[in-house]
């Protein structure tokens, strides 16, 4: 089902469907979006969108995650804290229709809005897109 790529250069690994394995450097240049919540499981955004994403592991400071539960739905929110480290996934390289899909799951811009974090993959630190409260 997943094929596990290691990224020598940024001391990573790369999780993508065997059709659809990023090129080496795709951590360096493709576009990603950081995800910290239900958007980590493959098999919901299998559900969501259809097929899955390549991913990789990564984790951004500053805040800490909160469940709560609202209207008896589960959920999860980002908390600004100083020390704080939030483990999740970045999304490598989605594309149109799937970032349509992804903004449609996360409500865009009525609930959350689109923002860009300091991502750690690896060894490797760069700019990747983030959902949070609008």
């Amino acid at each position: 089902m997943f094929e596990h790529v290691w990224e020598e250069r940024t001391c990573s690994w790369i999780v993508a469907p065997p059709d659809r394995i990023p090129a080496s450097g795709d951590l360096e240049s493709a576009e990603l979006i950081f995800v910290w919540g239900f958007l980590m499981d493959p098999r919901f955004i299998k559900k969501l969108l259809g097929g899955v994403i390549p991913f990789a592991p990564a984790f951004i400071r500053g805040y800490r995650r909160e469940t709560f539960v609202e209207g008896g739905e589960r959920g999860f929110r980002l908390i600004p804290e100083e020390n704080g480290v939030v483990s999740g996934v970045v999304l490598i390289g989605p594309t149109a229709q799937e970032k349509d899909g992804l903004d449609r799951f996360e409500g865009v811009p009525e609930v959350m809005v689109k923002r860009t974090v300091e991502a750690h993959i690896g060894d490797l630190t760069r700019g990747a897109g983030i959902y949070m409260k609008a």
